[in-house]
């Protein structure tokens, strides 16, 4: 039988150095693994496969933004949600 990475094993990894002009996307989770190589052949980057669980990709910068999430009030919700139905009519 196959070894499987057990959940507290799977992890994706983020990491830039000030001197690097990409992110270095390492990743060990297969939900993240997917999307990564979603990404990467949309923008026709190279995938590099370290072993049977871990890929890696480097991203550009514009590919991942770090800023505080937007907090809607439920008015704001309900303003949006009517202006996307009107939108589709």
């Amino acid at each position: 039988m196959a070894y499987k990475l057990e959940r507290e094993e799977q992890e994706i990894v983020i990491s830039k150095c000030d001197d690097e002009k990409n992110y270095c996307c390492t990743s060990s989770s297969p939900q993240h693994s997917k999307q990564l190589i979603k990404i990467a052949e949309a923008m026709n980057l190279a995938v590099t496969h370290l072993n049977a669980y871990t890929i890696r990709v480097y991203l550009p910068l514009n590919c991942l933004a770090l800023k505080v999430p937007r907090i809607l009030s439920d008015t704001h919700k309900s303003a949006l949600q009517k202006g996307r139905n009107e939108a589709l009519h």
